[in-house]
């Protein structure tokens, strides 16, 4: 939390919750993969708005309101909140042949993903793969924040997809 203000992970999930109990924005956002159409959808014209979403002038592009409209597509997708970071989780290996939910041919199209169509196509499998059920919040900023080069959102998934834990001390 930073101060009284949920963060844009908390006001996702939030968002995501109140989905749960509006089908018919749920199944129209399930249905939906024109990006510039997204915000026709009254609940995520509702998220742009608890994310923070400004209009910008005509003659720039908005790509806040193109990542919020990934962020609405895919979490409509999502069945289930779980605690673990994402890529965490579809890093662990799974039953008998002990391979994670998602391969590393299958990461290595997400880590590079570079427009939001890209991406949420990526993201939409990678919720597939992973039964619909995963952190919310996390999945949320981390797609709001996948091209900014100061969130380092990719290294920090492909650390968090092969278990490689952040060291606090320099050991060199």
């Amino acid at each position: 939390m930073n101060g009284n203000k949920p963060t844009r992970g908390a006001r996702a999930r939030d968002w995501w919750r109140d989905l749960q109990n509006n089908p018919g924005d749920r199944a129209a956002l399930r249905r939906t993969s024109n990006l510039p159409e997204v915000p026709l959808i009254p609940a995520a014209l509702d998220l742009m708005l608890r994310l923070g979403w400004r209009r910008v002038s005509d003659a720039e592009r908005d790509w806040y309101a193109e990542r919020v409209a990934v962020v609405a597509l895919v979490l409509a997708t999502v069945h289930e909140d779980r605690k673990e970071p994402v890529a965490r989780q579809i890093g662990i290996p799974q039953g008998r042949d002990g391979n994670p939910i998602v391969s590393e041919v299958r990461l290595r199209r997400l880590l590079t993903a570079e427009d939001s169509n890209e991406l949420l196509q990526e993201a939409l499998a990678l919720v597939r793969l992973a039964g619909g059920s995963v952190n919310v919040a996390d999945l949320a900023t981390s797609l709001l924040d996948w091209s900014n080069p100061r969130r380092n959102v990719r290294q920090r998934w492909l650390y968090d997809y092969h278990g490689i834990a952040v060291s606090n001390t320099d050991k060199t």
